[in-house]
Formats: structure tokens, C-alpha cells, sequence
């Protein structure tokens, strides 16, 4: 009867296979009662798991766990009859076929994980490797490498200036870093040394890049400092036309920065700025728990105003614990707490909600987390009932977010650039048994319309992609020729033009 399986049942608690291990270890988590098990209690639980949490069992057939059982003779065996393409998980995943043929999705994701629950005290294990601030386009990952810059972050130290020019530009190409050959290198040992002067250990660290420049086409040499941040960082800035003023927004570094970014939100207002163009083109954050994408919904306040959010949502979260399903709401936020007696006594807030976890308790020793009062300020707004939104493939997450909750309340989008790449689902929540981590799609985001089936993207208007949610706009290829923010760059040029006469540059 333990084992007892009858299709389409009512679920069990799942402590009742949970943690009855085939392989147990004190190495996991040390507060869980993990005992010596069988492959079919394990294989009970991953039952659990996905008729529990699973967003598409209503696409799937319930099996048998007990046709599954194969045998092993150490964990690396085990691992493989759990998760590999003909496991019991496997075929447990949707059967319905996409518009063009594919399947819902691939396969499901597994992983090891020795050690699941590191010892939170141990601050080595939150550290994370200094970054220059440079985005990479990594067209080719194995030899010959070829990675472009395709942003510098505004207070990145590769905007420096060499000679009255920046170190660093988007649309250089690199050739070597410190003194390796990073187009040829094979060695893993190189590969290694390339990473780690990438994103170096230490704050210290100087790296050396050779780069191709983008404007003369020569070799240049430069020198960097991880640490050696500029104080003046640009995120926005208003350009001027001869039908008025547009404000330009580059999300991809000012959603960290809200308190800097609302200031320029105060100019467009001042300098009455009659549209609003976000670069979202590389904006790819996933949701995280505890996040609610409030920054992005406040944002878009502060944009769109009272009138065309009052009531509405920027986002639903559905499918997360199917026992307890419902309907998470994160509103269009119209304030924001500050968590300062600087921002206390302003007009803004200084960061909120940014960090992924901002819990008031051991963490913030390693997280640079903030603890939130309950000083709430009225956000100003533009009341505008248009945005302008560039985009490429690598809008994913949350710029695809930005999107959907736009057409959710009726207000005009303009979409300028690419087809994004279409990420409605997400596996939200960790779910980890006997040294495996099992993850599947858990949640669905949608939009105040219930609407969120975007699996293709979204696509300007006159895009020749055959699947995809259509927005009226223009299809424009990435222009690495010219800086972000440039009227003269592709993108933001064919913004202004569509702006202009509503018309678009011939698509390519």
C-alpha cells in the first residue's frame, strides 16, 4: 500500500516520499530527516513535484512510477536513470506540439548538486567576480572566438578616455587579454586564465585588452581597473527634434540606478518631452523571488501616469504550487519606500526593490540588501499613453515583461529592432530532492488582460518571422557602428523616424 499508484489521484503529502534517499548524505541539508530510501520512493517525489508545480500537467499522462524502476550501481547510474531523455521525469513532461511543430518544450532540466545547502555564514560562497561593465556580443564561443562590445555600462572605467576617445567602445572587437591570445587559445588552462581576467577574483586585479577599434579599424592596447568606476553615469538623456523633445532611456544599467534614472524622469518633465524611447534591446533579468518587478512597474508609472495604470496590473503570476494556485498580483506601483534619512527627506527613493533579496536578517551581511520603513512617496509622472521600445533577441524575462503588461492596458507600443526571444515561463522555485535539483517550467506571467502566450516573441509589424505576437513598429537589425543612445545608431534612428511620419527603414 506504501507504494500504491492509481492514475490521476488525488496527491499525498509529499513528505512521505521526500528525502528517503537512494544515495542519503549528511552533506545536504542538515535540518532535513534524510534516510535511506529506494529508487521508487525518489521516483514518487519527482511524481509529486511535477503534478504539483508543473504548469503543463493538463498536457501530460500520469505514469507509473513503478515501470520506471532500473538498476544502478552508484549514484552517477542513478542520476542517469532519473533524468536522462527516457526517465520517468522525462516522459512526464507536456506532449502538445507548438504552431511550428516543436514540442511544448525540450527536455526538462536536472542537475547535481553535492551540497544544496552551503553553510550561509561562509561569505565566500556570495561573493561575486568584479566586472568592467562591458557587455559582450559573443558571436563565437570556441576558436576562433569572436566577441564584440556590444554596451559599456555608463560609470564603466572603459569609458575613460585614450587619446579624446573612450577606452572602450561598442562595436570593438577583442584580440587578446593579458598577453593570451583569446581567438586561438584551446587549452583549458588558457580558457581559464581567460575567464578569470574577464572577471577578475580580486578588486585589484589590472587586465590588458588588445582590441580592434571600431571607428580607425586599428590595434589598440588599454589597461582596466574593475574598481576604477566613473562618478558621472549617463542612463538617460533627452534629444531634441524639430517636433519637440523625446527622453531616451538605456534600461539595460538604470533599472539599478532608480533613483538616478527618476531624476531624469523630473527633466523630461521639465523639458515637457512629449515621447519616451526605452532601449531594452539586451534586457534579460528574470524574475526572482521576493523581486515582483516592481522597479520596471514603477518606471512605467512614472511614464504612463495615473490615468492609463490606475487599477491595473503589470503583472499576473500563475501556476507557482498548483495547491496553491491563484492569481499573484504586482501592481503599477505609484510610490516607493526609502530606506534612508537622505531619500526620506526627497522627492525619490533611493533604489527600492532592486536587490532579488532583501531580507532584514543574516543575509544582508552578504547581500547588499535593504531593509524598507514604511516612508512612502508619490511618484511624478509624464501621463504619456505611448512608449517607443528597442529590442533584439536578447530581450528576454522581464524586458518581454515590459512588453506584454504595455498591451495589457491599451496603451501604444511601438516596438523598434527584433524579434524578442519569447520566455512567458519560468522555473520559479528550487526544487531539490536527494542531490538532484529538478527544474521545470513552474509559473506563467501574464499580463491585466489574463494575456501571455508569447512562446514566439514579439515582432515589429513588418518582420518577415513567421510566428510571433505582432506590435506595430519596425523591424531593425543591431547597429554595432555607433554608440547606444546615438540618434544616428539604427534602432533609436528609425525610432525618431517612425515617430516622425510613421514610417520605416527598408528592412534588409
Amino acid at each position: 500500500r506504501y507504494y500504491d499508484w492509481k492514475k490521476d489521484q488525488e496527491l499525498e503529502s509529499s513528505f512521505k516520499y521526500k528525502d528517503r534517499c537512494v544515495f542519503p548524505s549528511e552533506d545536504r541539508d542538515p535540518y532535513a530527516r534524510v534516510s535511506y530510501g529506494t529508487m521508487l520512493d525518489e521516483l514518487f517525489a519527482v511524481r509529486y513535484l511535477m503534478r504539483d508545480e508543473y504548469i503543463f500537467l493538463e498536457e501530460t499522462e500520469d505514469l507509473d512510477p513503478r515501470d520506471f524502476v532500473k538498476p544502478f550501481t552508484n549514484f552517477d547510474d542513478h542520476y542517469k536513470n532519473m533524468t536522462d531523455k527516457d526517465s520517468y521525469y522525462q516522459q512526464l513532461r507536456s506532449k502538445v506540439k507548438r504552431k511550428d511543430g516543436a514540442p511544448r518544450h525540450g527536455l526538462l532540466e536536472a542537475r547535481k548538486e553535492p551540497n544544496p545547502y552551503p553553510n550561509p555564514y561562509d561569505e565566500s560562497l556570495f561573493k561575486v567576480p568584479n566586472s568592467f561593465g562591458i557587455g559582450w556580443d559573443r558571436r563565437s564561443e570556441n576558436p576562433p572566438r569572436n566577441y564584440v562590445v556590444k554596451f559599456v555600462d555608463p560609470s564603466s572605467p572603459g569609458l575613460e578616455l585614450l587619446n579624446g576617445s573612450p577606452k572602450i567602445k561598442r562595436g570593438d572587437k577583442l584580440l587578446r587579454i593579458n598577453d593570451l591570445d583569446f581567438v586561438s587559445a584551446e587549452s583549458d588552462e588558457s580558457n581559464q586564465k581567460i575567464e578569470k581576467a574577464l572577471w577578475p577574483d580580486k578588486k585589484s586585479d589590472v587586465t590588458k585588452f588588445e582590441l580592434i577599434d571600431r571607428d580607425t579599424k586599428r590595434t589598440k592596447i588599454v589597461f582596466l581597473n574593475p574598481t576604477a568606476k566613473l562618478e558621472t553615469a549617463e542612463f538617460a538623456k533627452i534629444i531634441e527634434t524639430d517636433s519637440g523633445f523625446v527622453g531616451y532611456i538605456n534600461l539595460v544599467w538604470a533599472i539599478d540606478k532608480l533613483s538616478t534614472l527618476y531624476e531624469s524622469v523630473k527633466e523630461f518633465k521639465k523639458k515637457k518631452v512629449n515621447d519616451v524611447i526605452i532601449d531594452i534591446r539586451y534586457y534579460n533579468k528574470r524574475e526572482q523571488l521576493d523581486y515582483k518587478s516592481r522597479a520596471e512597474s514603477m518606471l512605467l508609472y512614472t511614464i504612463l501616469g495615473k490615468e492609463n495604470t490606475k487599477g491595473k496590473q503589470f503583472r499576473y503570476r500563475i501556476g507557482y504550487q498548483r495547491s496553491k494556485s491563484g492569481w499573484y498580483k504586482t501592481p503599477f506601483y505609484s510610490e516607493c519606500r526609502a530606506s534612508s534619512k537622505e531619500s526620506q527627506q526627497s522627492e525619490y527613493c533611493d533604489d527600492p526593490m532592486i536587490n532579488y533579496y532583501a531580507f532584514c536578517n543574516f543575509r544582508t551581511r552578504f547581500y547588499s540588501s535593504i531593509c524598507f520603513n514604511s516612508n512612502n512617496f508619490n511618484l511624478k509622472s509624464l501621463n504619456l499613453n505611448k512608449i517607443y521600445l528597442l529590442t533584439s533577441k536578447e530581450t528576454c524575462h522581464i524586458g518581454e515583461l515590459i512588453i506584454n503588461s504595455l498591451l495589457g492596458i491599451d496603451v501604444q507600443v511601438v516596438q523598434i529592432g527584433e524579434k524578442t526571444c519569447g520566455t512567458p515561463y519560468y522555473s520559479y522555485t528550487r526544487k531539490e530532492n536527494c542531490g538532484i535539483i529538478y527544474s521545470f517550467y513552474d509559473t506563467k506571467f501574464t499580463n491585466d488582460k489574463k494575456e501571455g502566450d508569447y512562446i514566439f516573441g514579439f515582432k515589429p509589424q513588418n518582420s518577415k518571422d513567421k510566428y510571433g505576437v505582432e506590435v506595430p513598429g519596425c523591424f531593425v537589425r543591431d547597429d554595432f557602428s555607433k554608440d547606444l543612445g546615438n540618434k544616428n545608431e539604427a534602432m533609436l534612428a528609425a525610432a525618431l523616424q517612425y515617430r516622425r511620419d510613421g514610417t520605416c527603414p527598408d528592412v534588409p
